[in-house]
C-alpha cells in the first residue's frame, strides 16, 4: 500500500493506492486540500487515479482546505470515475434531523469550462445525485461498529464524529473560509524549548465543523495509522476506550496522522497515553496559523511510550520547528517526505 502526502498548501490532501491479494487495484482519497493547491503533483495524481477508478472520496468536514481542491477536481474532471464519496453533507443532515435545508451550507461547484459559455453554480450534492455516485449515501459517525468499511485489503474503523456532534452541526454549520496566507494574530512558538512547552496547560479549541471531523483507524493486514481530519482528541480517546483500548492494552499506530495540522489545540495526554506510535505526518505549509504548533511535537515527545526514535514527516520544508541539538537530545528526526510505502507487516 503506497500513502502519498500531497502538498496541500495549509489543508490537507492524501492518496492511498493499493492492491489485494489478488492484485486488484485500489484507490482512495482523503481529503483535496486548499482551491489554489490543485495543481501540479496534486492535480496530475488525482487525475491518475481517476482514470485507474477511485473506489473512495473521504471528505472529513467542510472546511476549505480539506475540500477546496475536491470541488475543483469535481468541477473540472468530465468524466468522473468515483464510485463513492462519504461525507457528512448538508442535505445528509437535513434529512436525518429534520431541519430545513439552508443553502448557504451546501458545498458549490464553479461548473465554468473551456466548453461552456456560461458560468453556474450546481451544488455538490447535486452532482454527486446526477452522476449516481452517492444513491445511498447514509451519515458517517461512531456507532460501535455498524459505519465501518472495507476496501479491498482495507478497513477503516470509524472514530469520529459522535452522533450529538453531528446534530450540533446540523443546527449551527460553521464552514471556515478564509485567506491561505491569513496569519493575524498567531504568534509562533518555534523558538522556544521543548521543555519550555511540554507542560503547557492543554487548551482544546474547536469549531463545530472540526468537531465533526470524519476520523478513522485505517487497518491493512498488520498495519494501523489513525487518520485524524482536524477531529477533537477527546473524541477520539473516549472512542479507542469503547474499542477497549487503554493505559494497560495500548493500540500500536504505524502512523498517526497528527489532527488539525499539528495545532497544539487538537493534541492531549490523554489520547498519546493510549498509543504507541513513533511516526507522525504533518500536513501544512505553515500559512494559516503557523502550524503546526512546536507545543504538539513537544507533547508527543514527552509522553512517548517507548525509546523508540520518533520521526515527523513534513510535506513542506519545516524550518527551525527543532533544533538539530533537540533532535539529539530526544532521539527525533524531522524529515520531509511525501510517499510512504506501507507493507503491512505491522511496527518492526
Amino acid at each position: 500500500m503506497i500513502i502519498h502526502m500531497l502538498r496541500a498548501h495549509n489543508g490537507d490532501a492524501y492518496v492511498i493506492q493499493h492492491k489485494d491479494s489478488e492484485e486488484k487495484k485500489y484507490n482512495l482519497i482523503i481529503d483535496g486540500g486548499t482551491a489554489g493547491s490543485y495543481k501540479g503533483e496534486l492535480k496530475r495524481l488525482f487525475e491518475t487515479v481517476n482514470e485507474e477508478g477511485i473506489d473512495a472520496v473521504f471528505l472529513t468536514h467542510a472546511d476549505d482546505d480539506h475540500i477546496g481542491g475536491i470541488l475543483k477536481f469535481f468541477s473540472q474532471t468530465e468524466k468522473l470515475n468515483v464510485r463513492k464519496v462519504y461525507y457528512n453533507s448538508a442535505w445528509l443532515l437535513a434529512c436525518e434531523f429534520g431541519i430545513e435545508k439552508v443553502g448557504k451550507n451546501e458545498l458549490l461547484l464553479d461548473m465554468s469550462d473551456v466548453n461552456h459559455s456560461y458560468r453556474q453554480a450546481v451544488s455538490f450534492e447535486d452532482i454527486l445525485c446526477k452522476k449516481g455516485i452517492n444513491k445511498n449515501a447514509q451519515l458517517i459517525y461512531d456507532d460501535d461498529g455498524v459505519s465501518d468499511i472495507e476496501i479491498g485489503d482495507i478497513e477503516l474503523k470509524i472514530l469520529s464524529p459522535t452522533w450529538d456532534q453531528l446534530e450540533k452541526l446540523s443546527r449551527q454549520w460553521e464552514r471556515e473560509n478564509y485567506s491561505e496566507t491569513d496569519n493575524r494574530g498567531m504568534q509562533s512558538d518555534h523558538k522556544k524549548k521543548i521543555r519550555e512547552l511540554w507542560d503547557n496547560k492543554e487548551q482544546l479549541v474547536n469549531t463545530i465543523t472540526n468537531d465533526s471531523s470524519i476520523a478513522f483507524l485505517l487497518k491493512y493486514k498488520q498495519d494501523t495509522i489513525l487518520f485524524m481530519g482536524d477531529a477533537n482528541p477527546e473524541t477520539i480517546r473516549k472512542a479507542l476506550l469503547k474499542r477497549g483500548y487503554g493505559i494497560n492494552k495500548k493500540i500500536r499506530l504505524s502512523f498517526m496522522k497528527l489532527s488539525h495540522h499539528g495545532s497544539r489545540h487538537n493534541i492531549t495526554a490523554g489520547l498519546l497515553q493510549l498509543i504507541i506510535c513513533n511516526k507522525y505526518l504533518i500536513s501544512t505549509n505553515g500559512t494559516r496559523h503557523g502550524h503546526p504548533d512546536k507545543e504538539t511535537l513537544a507533547k508527543i515527545i514527552k509522553n512517548r511510550n517507548n525509546k523508540d526514535i520518533i520521526y515527523f514527516y513534513f510535506n513542506y520544508e519545516y524550518g527551525d520547528i527543532i533544533t538539530e541539538e533537540e533532535m539529539k537530545e530526544y532521539n527525533v528526526v524531522c524529515e520531509v517526505k511525501r510517499t510512504f510505502d506501507i507493507s503491512g507487516n505491522g511496527v518492526e
